[in-house]
């Protein structure tokens, strides 16, 4: 996917979610051009596509699909670490498929979502959006036992965005965030001129 990546950093108890870390490919470099391992189930230290996890899905269709592929590099039982960054996602709460910027013949992408599953001592980073997704496995340095089970929202991205910003128009580009980490369970919306926040499974505005 694009130059968008991200990872989860753990320092003891805390984690947070950084949606521009790392993981930085360029247009149609291939999101597999780090080498190392197959479709969805890259090698330690390795990134590689993943075809299983669309380009274009709303922030739970994501989720889903990376439960779906996780056990391809994890094993079985993987775990969702319980947060998701969404970067230029559109009002019908998708990546925009529109490149940020024009290296001579190379489309530069710079949206998607990018979560993280674990298992064992090992974990997953999934970026999912233009122009291709992708998976990078990081080994034996990831407590994922130390990591609650989570339950995935009620309240999607499209439905979120709309309870935030209802009279947008299509093409507003949004930040949105779902840390549950953090203890809350709400969707933080941030367009180009406010932050609204969204409760992530009654689909309410938080005041």
């Amino acid at each position: 996917m694009g130059t968008f990546g991200g990872s989860l950093v753990g320092s003891g108890s805390a984690l947070r979610l950084s949606a521009l870390a790392a993981l930085l490919l360029v247009g149609d470099v291939g999101c597999g051009a780090a080498g190392g391992g197959s479709d969805c189930a890259p090698a330690c230290g390795q990134k590689s596509s993943c075809t299983k996890i669309g380009s274009s899905a709303t922030a739970l269709e994501a989720l889903n699909a990376g439960l779906t592929a996780a056990p391809l590099a994890l094993g079985q039982g993987p775990k969702w670490v319980g947060a998701i960054e969404g970067l230029q996602i559109l009002h019908d709460g998708t990546p925009s498929q529109t490149p940020a910027a024009q290296v001579g013949n190379t489309s530069v992408y710079v949206s998607g979502w990018v979560f993280k599953y674990c298992s064992g001592m090992d974990a997953v980073v999934y970026g999912a959006g233009p122009p291709k997704s992708s998976a990078q496995k990081d080994c034996g340095d990831f407590d994922c036992s130390a990591i609650a089970t989570y339950t995935l929202p009620a309240i999607d991205s499209p439905q979120a965005i709309a309870a935030a910003f209802p009279s947008d128009p299509a093409s507003t580009l949004y930040t949105v965030d779902l840390n549950l980490l953090a203890g809350a369970r709400t969707w933080q919306i941030q367009s180009p001129t406010a932050t609204v926040t969204v409760d992530a499974d009654t689909g309410a505005v938080v005041p």
